[in-house]
């Protein structure tokens, strides 16, 4: 699985998660509670290819 874009809608309490695949395809899409987020964007983190720049890298790292 190849991930190019995590999107996120940001609520109070749960939060639209987006994967989308290199190609174009959506690969998740679903609700996620405050206290999972973190962990779920650590998880697709590890499957997205950085560059050396990248902050987002860097802060949840």
């Amino acid at each position: 699985m190849s991930i190019k874009v995590v999107g996120i809608d940001i609520a109070k309490n749960l939060f639209q998660v987006c994967v989308l695949s290199t190609d174009g395809q959506i690969l998740s899409n679903r609700k996620i509670k405050r206290d999972r987020l973190l962990d779920t964007i650590r998880r697709y983190c590890q499957l997205i290819e950085f560059n050396q720049a990248n902050p987002l890298k860097l802060a949840l790292n």
